[in-house]
């Protein structure tokens, strides 16, 4: 897929996600729109535009950065912004909670 096939043109239809597409965006997406135009979904992580065909139903990411590479967003890339996010058990990166001695937490960035 092209930046073309992905990019924003004025005419483009987006939508705003159902509540079931909802629940399969990591918590820390922004602005997350449904291009209907083009058939991707769109977001921005950490100051960076990106996309997806379809949402994932798995822990393996499908987003992809917008540019001439469109590098995949991979675990390893998410850690790195999210420093010491590996060490937390069971950590859930859609809700961003996780139970540290039998209570729920919620990750925040310092």
């Amino acid at each position: 897929m092209s930046d073309d096939d992905t990019a924003d043109s004025p005419q483009d239809q987006t939508r705003r996600l159902t509540e079931e597409e909802l629940w399969l965006i990591p918590f820390d997406f922004n602005r997350v729109v449904y291009n209907e135009t083009n058939g991707v979904y769109k977001a921005v992580f950490q100051g960076d535009d990106i996309f997806t065909a379809e949402l994932p139903t798995d822990d393996q990411s499908a987003w992809l950065y917008y540019g001439d590479n469109q590098d995949e967003l991979t675990p390893e890339k998410y850690q790195e912004k999210h420093l010491g996010i590996q060490y937390i058990e069971g950590f859930n990166t859609y809700t961003s909670f996780t139970t540290y001695r039998n209570r729920q937490v919620h990750w925040s960035e310092p």
